[in-house]
């Protein structure tokens, strides 16, 4: 564990721990040993969590049904890449019609933010013209809504994506994500996203800040990946904590320019330190 006296102190302080998901606190379908342990220290010294993900397929109660059903009895927050989109552009924008590459989730999602999603109808036509295109992790995608997302973008319509991830991780592998999907617009198109919500950019924790009226020097970035959770951190100029539990290993660390300010080997380590010095 790498560490120093101001460091911990800060740990000491952290009111929000946010936390990713597969590989810091359970892995597959399966809760790590320790999370339940984490989760017990957290509440019992008045600190909270969320977890926060970049998968923007999903709703956020889709993985708060997902931890439950893996047995953890606890008030269950998520914050998704797709929530924290739709947020921005509430927030942000004057955009209120919206055509969304994505899965009936992540549109859901905007229909409970009060955007409109405008669909083609059974002929492809439009009834009304959208504000603004979302591009998210579509595993609905059809060659009909990628040549429509390409069209509205070459169209010049403002783009928006909501994370930048290549590839997701799956049992037997990976699959594309939403970073293939953006690359093969910009080949067609010869544009980039004007803007992309999700780790490691800084909106999807300042967004989640403002959400929960945690400040963000109250706040510590918990994940296993040193190129999302560790790098989003860093960005937002918040703690880091890399755990040991997921993806990354100490060589990784060693052999990388992103350096977190703390190194566990699980969450279940972060929550024996918080009691000892606590006292």
């Amino acid at each position: 564990m790498l560490n120093n006296g101001a460091k911990l102190e800060k740990l000491l302080k952290v009111k929000l721990f946010v936390l990713d998901m597969d590989g810091t606190f359970y892995l597959g379908n399966n809760l790590f040993d320790w999370s339940r342990y984490f989760v017990k220290v957290v509440r019992k010294l008045g600190k909270d969590y969320v977890f926060l993900t970049n998968n923007s397929s999903k709703d956020p109660d889709s993985y708060i049904r997902k931890i439950k059903n893996m047995g953890l009895e606890d008030e269950i927050k998520a914050f998704t890449s797709g929530e924290a989109t739709a947020e921005y552009l509430k927030r942000n924008t004057e955009y209120r019609k919206l055509f969304v590459l994505g899965t009936p989730e992540l549109k859901m999602i905007f229909n409970n933010y009060n955007f409109k999603v405008v669909n083609p109808d059974r002929f492809g036509e439009y009834s009304e013209q959208p504000d603004a295109v979302v591009l998210g992790f579509d595993k609905t995608l059809t060659y009909e809504s990628l040549t429509a997302m390409c069209n509205f973008v070459r169209g010049g319509l403002p783009y928006i994506a909501t994370h930048p991830d290549i590839n997701c991780p799956v049992e037997n592998g990976f699959i594309p994500d939403a970073g293939a999907m953006i690359q093969a617009i910009k080949i067609s198109t010869g544009r980039e996203p004007d803007l992309i919500i999700g780790k490691p950019n800084p909106y999807i924790l300042e967004l989640l800040s403002k959400k929960t009226g945690v400040p963000m020097d109250e706040i510590c970035m918990v994940g296993d990946r040193l190129y999302t959770d560790i790098k989003l951190g860093l960005n937002c100029g918040v703690l880091s904590v890399l755990v040991l539990s997921g993806e990354t290993t100490y060589e990784d660390v060693k052999n990388s320019d992103i350096k977190p300010d703390l190194i566990f080997e699980n969450i279940g380590e972060i929550a024996a330190l918080l009691e000892k010095l606590s006292g």
